[in-house]
């Protein structure tokens, strides 16, 4: 562990979907005193999982949209009453921005089960389950990997890794097509616009 300092707790909003309103909540920003001397980005946000950098949608409210669907109005509807949102656009982009998010969480996942079959249980995946499906499946096998290893995976979420993945802190390496990964959108600017 190395030495750090709390720089500052800004303020960073949210959408609260009960009263479709903005709420604020303070982050802790930290300086990183040895990423600093190495030359790197040394003042560190942290988010909670349910946050997306540049984003007031809450990621959980489009979690729940994409695991209901969004093929009818009706749906759709539901999906911006979980989100606090009043535009179809804005639940479509970000459910499509979170099924990317889970198409590349279960590549990498996949690849480091891979890696070692040894450690990981491999799960059965069926070409007829969902994306989601399979990412829980994937989660649960690295999950016991982890302790059979004897590695803490309490913190290990489905929030928080497909957070990793929308905010771009993890890409998986991969020899595969974009093609046969799924849907061809950017998740960089945490669903944003450039």
């Amino acid at each position: 562990m190395h030495s750090f300092v709390i720089n500052s707790y800004p303020e960073r909003f949210f959408r609260n979907p009960e009263a479709g309103k903005n709420e604020g909540i303070k982050l802790v920003s930290m300086i990183c005193s040895l990423a600093r001397t190495l030359g790197l980005q040394y003042t560190k946000r942290f988010l909670p999982d349910f946050l997306v950098t540049g984003c007031v949608i809450r990621l959980d409210g489009t979690l729940i949209a994409m695991k209901s669907g969004i093929t009818t109005p009706k749906l759709i509807d539901e999906a911006c009453l979980h989100m606090g949102c009043v535009d179809s656009r804005t639940v479509k982009r970000h459910v499509a921005l979170a099924t990317a998010s889970v198409f590349k969480a279960n590549l990498h996942l996949s690849q480091d089960i891979a890696r070692s079959p040894e450690i990981w249980d491999t799960p059965h995946l069926l070409p007829d389950k969902s994306p989601q499906e399979s990412f829980q499946q994937l989660l649960d096998a690295f999950k016991n990997g982890l302790g059979k290893m004897g590695k803490p995976q309490k913190f290990l979420t489905e929030l928080g890794v497909i957070h990793l993945f929308w905010s771009g802190k993890l890409n998986p390496s991969t020899c595969v097509s974009p093609s046969s990964v799924g849907p061809a959108k950017s998740v960089d600017y945490g669903g944003q616009s450039p």
